[in-house]
């Protein structure tokens, strides 16, 4: 059997010496020393590659910039950082981006090979699909889209709803409070009196309250209560860690969006969370404004992945023309070509469900080459298949 194949990512001449030695007797080695070069090794091998080690001392390019530009590349490899300092805003920010683990030294190469065989171990290709098919999909959102999209439903449905309107309700999950009966709703699980009474100041003008001080009366609130948007939670509670706490809240309301409120900085647990499923990590004491941009991007990110795709599926298939959604499809298709990105099935499922009966999995990503002919050939030939 063949060695899996890994990338070391760092202009540390001697650390890459280092890694290499420690790695090769597992894995194929192949090393970049800046980011051109790793740039270009990705784009030949990102089929083989499943671990990438990432440095965020490259000289010629900022750590954001590297993963966002590997991830337009190819998503399936595995995105390990390790770092000179212990930065716990930049393991935030680059675990947001989806990257497996960040390390900061000091560490042993033997901690870091110990989290490369996890990765390798967790390493599961169809929740991969799914979790980088739907954050490619928000592409839809992009203006061009959005503007064709608008005005093709705008017309569809003859003046009773207009394109800007349209835009709106699709653009800015602010815009949907206005039509709701209801406030978005808002968990806190904090076991001081002080900052639960100051987060419901902070938030009881836009959000529905509930406060909890430990994790027992936290669960039971979201058995009894109902669904909640956005849950804020402390990580040291009487009876238990927000870290052991967090899986089970998510078990319960998968929907909800976790923020991690503490007054430490621990890069561990941060890593550990935003790992299992939270979506941000914020540290007392915080302004106001802080927490609220927070939470409100935490909700439009519940808005992208929950209510948008419902809303966009709705109006495009109760108001289009199949001629039209085809149109838009091939648009969106046309996006996807120019920004380097696939297509998913998915994709093709929003604008015609009935081809989901096949046995093609919507996390998919369609083959360049079976849309040489375009989008309309490839749909009409699953629709004879279907038959």
């Amino acid at each position: 059997m063949s060695k899996p194949m890994l990338l070391i990512i760092d202009q540390d001449t001697n650390r890459v010496a280092e890694l290499s030695k420690a790695m090769s007797e597992d894995f194929f080695v192949e090393v970049a020393t800046t980011f051109s070069e790793a740039l270009h090794l990705y784009e030949t091998l990102h089929l083989k590659v499943r671990i990438v080690l990432l440095s965020d001392t490259l000289s010629d390019a900022k750590l954001p910039d590297v993963i966002d530009q590997l991830r337009s590349i190819g998503n399936l490899p595995e995105i390990i950082v390790y770092s000179e300092k212990e930065n716990i805003q930049e393991a935030v920010s680059v675990m947001k981006k989806g990257v497996f683990s960040y390390l900061a030294k000091p560490f042993l190469i033997s901690k870091l090979m110990s989290v490369v065989d996890q990765a390798l171990e967790e390493f599961d290709i169809v929740k991969k699909l799914e979790a980088f098919s739907k954050q490619d999909r928000l592409i839809m959102l992009e203006p061009d889209f959005l503007s064709d999209l608008s005005e093709s439903i705008a017309n569809s449905t003859e003046g009773s709803i207009s394109i800007d309107t349209l835009k709106d309700l699709l653009l800015h999950p602010e815009s949907i409070r206005q039509y709701a009966t209801e406030k978005p709703r808002v968990l806190v699980i904090e076991d001081e009196e002080m900052y639960r009474q100051i987060l419901t100041d902070f938030l009881k003008g836009d959000y529905d309250v509930i406060t909890v001080e430990d994790g027992k009366t936290a669960l039971e609130a979201l058995q009894t209560s109902g669904s909640v948007n956005i849950i804020l939670l402390d990580i040291f509670l009487p009876d238990i860690s927000g870290a052991d706490l967090l899986p089970q809240l998510i078990q319960l309301s998968p929907l909800s969006q976790v923020i991690v409120v503490t007054a430490f900085e621990f890069l561990d647990i941060a890593v550990k969370t935003l790992k299992e499923g939270a979506c941000d990590y914020i540290n007392k004491p915080f302004l106001k404004e802080d927490l609220l941009k927070t939470v409100s991007e935490a909700l439009q990110k519940q808005y992208l992945t929950t209510i948008f795709p419902k809303l966009s599926q709705k109006l495009i298939q109760e108001s289009l023309t199949e001629d039209a959604r085809l149109s838009l499809l091939e648009t969106l298709w046309k996006i996807r070509t120019q920004k380097e990105k696939p297509l998913y099935m998915a994709d093709l499922y929003l604008f015609f469900p009935e081809l989901q009966a096949g046995s093609i999995p919507a996390a998919f990503p369609i083959p360049k080459h079976l849309l040489k002919k375009g989008v309309s050939s490839f749909v009409e030939n699953l629709k004879k298949e279907e038959k």
